[in-house]
């Protein structure tokens, strides 16, 4: 929202028509953003079995178009986006969003990319009450859209469509939102510890759960996020832990709210990196401290 002041005469006048004091007022006006809408735009795509590139218009549609401006924030949000391949054929991607009660969110809910009416892709997405993703759901390749699938005009009512059921991801969250734990079709795929205040993650582990990470890293003091005093002290001593025997075990420090300072491989291996004064990326050294890359930097012309 914004405010504009309009500034008016405000004389007062004496009963002759003479002005014996000058003043002003002040009229506000509230402006509302307007939410712009992209109808159209042009792409270059290669085509591979030609010398060319084609020119490929992809064409947007919203919710609620009908009803014209609005001020809601998801005025914004695409129902469809829709273009030609170079073979002719049709793609639209339709959309739908995640709702918290009657407000929706710019959170893709329901995804889908259909092929000359046919479904060739249809994923469904599933929030934790963080608002954060927690699980996706593939299914209906192969199927019809238009005999299947319903999407609404209004972004506010929901979609209907066939089972889509096939688990595909899963995330866990700790209590400052981030990530801890990815799998796959119910296989954990990796674990993470968040240090210096929740900022960086500085521990990786393949193949094994976030509570059995957790349970061993509590073990050397680590509380989750906690800004550490010696940072190389503790992942020295978590990794030499037994318990993570045969895992590939990947850990990280951090120059504070610039960037990273060593990664540690699964062999032990380090590289550091260093920066100048301004934070940018200086140079990389390898675990036996020769440098693997330098980096200076000039101001354009010089």
């Amino acid at each position: 929202m914004y405010t504009i002041c309009d500034y008016s005469n405000a004389s007062l006048i004496n009963s002759n028509g003479a002005e014996y004091a000058k003043s002003y007022t002040i009229s506000e006006y509230t402006l509302i953003p307007y939410n712009k809408r992209i109808k159209t735009e042009s792409l270059w795509e290669k085509d591979y079995n030609a010398k060319d590139s084609l020119e490929q218009t992809i064409t947007y549609t919203y919710y609620d178009e009908d009803n014209g401006y609005s001020d809601k924030p998801w005025n914004s949000f695409v129902r469809t986006k829709s273009y030609v391949n170079s073979r002719g054929q049709t793609v639209k991607e339709y959309y739908t969003y995640y709702k918290i009660g009657n407000i929706p969110l710019d959170l893709k809910e329901l995804e889908v990319i259909v092929v000359d009416d046919i479904v060739m892709s249809a994923r469904r997405n599933i929030y934790g009450s963080n608002h954060k993703l927690a699980q996706t759901f593939t299914g209906c390749v192969g199927m019809q859209f238009s005999t299947n699938f319903s999407i609404p005009m209004n972004i506010q009512n929901s979609a209907t469509y066939p089972s889509i059921d096939k688990k595909e991801y899963s995330y866990k969250y700790d209590s400052q939102g981030n990530v801890v734990e990815i799998s796959y079709n119910g296989k954990i795929l990796a674990s993470y510890l968040w240090g210096y205040m929740g900022k960086h993650p500085i521990v990786e582990v393949v193949g094994m759960s976030y509570d059995e990470l957790f349970n061993i890293a509590k073990d050397y003091n680590y509380v989750t996020g906690l800004f550490l005093d010696d940072m190389n002290l503790f992942l020295n001593s978590f990794r030499a832990d037994k318990r993570l025997q045969g895992k590939e075990v990947l850990t990280y420090t951090y120059h504070w709210l610039l960037g990273m300072a060593t990664s540690t491989d699964s062999r032990g291996v380090t590289n550091t990196y260093f920066l100048d004064d301004f934070g940018r990326l200086s140079g990389v050294k390898d675990t036996n401290g020769y440098y693997i890359s330098k980096y200076d930097y000039n101001y354009k012309g010089f």
